[in-house]
């Protein structure tokens, strides 16, 4: 019998119950927010992944000084995203500012 990891059997049990999109969504946020803090860890408090709907990322910024520079930097991280193994490809940013 073959060892199958946690991750695929919660990943299933979200299917089951419709709910595997969401669950989709918030893994990749969270292997975004370890990218961020890998490779930009100057940002990686500024920039907080929110979001993730038909290959859009929504990402919070803090401030406007964070969001000039995700601004700045959006196809670099985009193109970063594409090269880690990922659940789903990210094909846009939106930036995501607090009102």
């Amino acid at each position: 019998m073959a060892f199958e990891s946690a991750g695929n059997f919660l990943f299933a049990a979200a299917k089951k119950y419709k709910l595997d999109k969401q669950a989709l969504a918030g893994l990749l946020c969270e292997k975004v927010r370890k990218i961020f803090v890998q490779e930009y860890p100057q940002f990686a408090s500024a920039w907080e992944p929110v979001k993730f709907q038909h290959g859009k990322l929504s990402i919070r910024v803090t401030d406007a000084s964070a969001s000039s520079a995700l601004f700045m930097r959006t196809f670099e991280v985009i193109e970063l995203l594409q090269e880690h193994n990922l659940p789903a490809k990210v094909n846009e940013i939106l930036i995501v500012r607090n009102s």
